[in-house]
């Protein structure tokens, strides 16, 4: 049984978040995101192995910011449920949507604007519903499907997002 579940989105843009802090996609490493890192769900990696309900599959920089897209695991119940609810959120909501939010460590910041983070290195990605910037959105990529083709794969439109909390 070869359900897919991919989604994707812009994960952080240049844009002031809600704690006031602005991060550089054009200064993130990503390489540990793609090589090794999670999708979690709601920044919970550390308190509960469950969360982890995905891997990122790819990741660039584009003019809206980091766009970056994942695979979510078949087996796994909570990943099964995100799923669920972003499709539910995209078919029911105009406005409302799950958010991605990086994860990572701030290697530099301005020096005349600390609350800039100019380079710093992600290592993992949240699904949220509560992302720190309120305009941040999953797209579904790749419906749920016994097998899927080309053809299944639905145009995903960017939209903006951001990473946020405490994390970066």
């Amino acid at each position: 049984n070869n359900k897919e579940m991919i989604l994707g989105g812009i994960a952080s843009t240049r844009d002031v978040d809600r704690e006031g802090e602005t991060l550089l996609p054009e200064g993130f490493d990503y390489s540990y995101l793609i090589n090794n890192g999670y999708i979690n769900w709601q920044h919970q990696l550390s308190k509960d192995p469950a969360s982890v309900i995905g891997e990122p599959t790819s990741a660039r920089v584009t003019d809206k910011g980091l766009y970056i897209e994942g695979r979510l695991y078949p087996d796994s119940e909570m990943a099964k449920k995100a799923y669920q609810l972003a499709k539910t959120l995209e078919k029911n909501s105009k406005t409302r949507r799950l958010g991605w939010s990086v994860e990572g460590k701030v290697i530099e910041r301005d020096r005349l604007n600390p609350k800039r983070v100019t380079k710093a290195r992600i290592t993992g990605v949240a699904l949220t519903p509560m992302p720190i910037n309120p305009n941040t959105m999953v797209t579904i990529i790749k419906a749920m499907c016994d097998v899927c083709t080309d053809d299944d794969v639905a145009v995903s439109v960017e939209v903006e997002a951001n990473g946020g909390q405490e994390y970066l």
